[in-house]
């Protein structure tokens, strides 16, 4: 058997690291582990949603779990969250959301992805008006 390589996020970055994990190593056991139940959609399809161009939110879904899952022999752990990391011993904390059970997952490595965020100043009329995202 290959390395094991966890990746936390599933979204744009993690699902990426996935199928990268996948194209360069077709050993490697895989696992994504995503807080959501959703990995993969198109964030910078939101104010296209937001404004009725994208009439169905379910057009923002590039790739569902099952099928990330099935293209690219990767375990997809929705509604998982990482808790912790401990680097020494090379392995992450994991919450099942569902459940609320817990388990830690040795790996070889793991890849994070963070979701980003960028602060409105609470000076800018923006970040005080009533259809704000904030």
């Amino acid at each position: 058997m290959g390395k094991r390589i966890l990746v936390v996020g599933g979204v744009a970055g993690g699902a990426g690291a996935a199928v990268k994990a996948r194209r360069t190593s077709e050993d490697a056991e895989i696992v994504v582990f995503e807080r959501t139940p959703y990995v993969s959609w198109a964030n910078c399809g939101l104010p296209y949603y937001m404004g009725g161009v994208i009439q169905r939110r379910e057009e923002l879904f590039v790739v569902s779990p099952r099928r990330l899952a099935a293209r690219f022999n990767v375990d997809v752990r929705t509604r998982h969250e990482v808790t912790a990391i401990d680097r020494s011993r090379k392995a992450v904390s994991v919450r099942n959301l569902d459940t609320r059970d817990t388990s830690d997952e040795r790996r070889c490595c793991a890849p994070l992805s963070q979701t980003a965020t960028s602060p409105a100043p609470a000076t800018l009329s923006c970040a005080r008006a009533e259809n704000s995202l904030r």
